[in-house]
């Protein structure tokens, strides 16, 4: 008998608390068709869009066709609407690996603010999305060691940029480069490279 006593007020307790988290329907505020297209939007947090958008270019081919890049840094301004890129690249990197790393780090930078706001579009092989419609681009591409300039890209906010969005063509042929310098590497019984024909 106890038992069942203890089980019933168990069951009743939680059927209290249970009823205690519902809110009541004066408290309840939802928004059903929430205004994206409005064109308030909030500040950006640029520290965040950093972190998405490194994650989004790790995430290509495990960020393998962009090795020569050593350091970035993304500052950005909701006030001035500017975006501030700075890039350290290895010897050997050209102008050419410098536009198409850009090309895959708009594209990323854009994605991860449309996340943060929906108003904006998300990118594709054709248009680089649309956070570029209202905030400018500067960036620079540098030698690490020497400190010279590679590569510098400027777009003042609704231009359009010089550059490809479709860097997927890029990634593409850099892996079947990759895929024919790997078939003709030579290894010695240490596993280190003798030779690449």
């Amino acid at each position: 008998m106890k038992r069942k006593i203890v089980l019933l007020l168990g069951a009743v307790l939680a059927g209290c608390l249970l009823t205690a988290c519902v809110p009541d329907r004066k408290d309840a505020n939802v928004m059903v068709n929430p205004d994206f297209e409005s064109g308030k939007e909030g500040e950006l947090d640029f520290v965040q869009i950093q972190n998405d958008a490194f994650d989004a270019m790790a995430s290509i081919e495990g960020g393998a066709p962009f090795i020569f890049i050593s350091d970035v840094d993304i500052e950005g301004s909701n006030e001035n609407r500017t975006l501030d890129i700075k890039v350290n690249a290895v010897d050997g990197t050209n102008e050419e690996d410098c536009r198409n790393f850009a090309s895959a780090l708009l594209r990323q930078i854009n994605d991860a603010a449309a996340v943060q706001y929906p108003g904006y579009e998300i990118s594709s092989e054709t248009s680089f999305g649309g956070l570029y419609d209202n905030y400018a681009v500067n960036m620079t591409v540098k030698n690490d060691s020497s400190g010279d300039t590679i590569y510098t890209l400027s777009v003042p906010a609704g231009e359009k940029s010089e550059l490809d969005p479709d860097y997927e063509k890029y990634v593409e042929e850099w892996l079947k480069e990759y895929e024919i310098l790997q078939e003709n590497i030579v290894y010695d019984v240490n596993g280190n490279i003798v030779s690449t024909d």
